[in-house]
């Protein structure tokens, strides 16, 4: 697997949470302004997870990450996703674009999970074959927002 693959990947999520894929209006009314930054804090640890994906997976790997790093780094990305569903939004058309992003994040946390495990033993074989799932999921993030 080679590096290409991620860049489109990798910008696509820098836009979404940048707010490029927000709707026309939205957000707008009293209630809805911490959409924009519970969104960027969902998309933030997928693009992170993506980074050592990428990094372990080009022509010269990086250092494995820690077992901590890798961690944490799911925790985010599960404690933004409860955070994102629970946020009260008053906007029906912001209510629906965050219940596909909210469908299209649990789909592909499964496949975080699994090469957040081979991440953290270090294996690279097992990374090669769980990062094709891992990055078709995020390249539907995008869509969902």
């Amino acid at each position: 697997m080679t590096l290409r693959p991620l860049v489109p990947v990798v910008l696509a999520l820098a836009a979404v949470a940048a707010g490029c894929g927000d709707e026309p209006g939205a957000p707008t009314r009293p209630g809805d302004e911490g959409y924009v930054e519970s969104v960027q804090a969902l998309l933030s640890p997928a693009g992170r997870l993506a980074g050592l994906v990428a990094a372990q997976l080009g022509p010269r790997p990086a250092p494995w990450p820690s077992q901590p790093d890798v961690s944490r780094t799911l925790e985010r990305g599960d404690t933004a996703l409860a955070s994102l569903r629970a946020l009260r939004l008053s906007d029906a058309r912001v209510r629906r674009q965050r219940d596909r992003l909210v469908r299209a994040f649990t789909a592909v946390r499964g496949a975080m999970g699994r090469v957040a495990g081979d991440l953290t033993r270090r294996d690279r074989a097992a990374l090669r074959r769980h990062a094709p799932a891992f990055l078709r999921g995020l390249r539907r993030l995008p869509s969902a927002v």
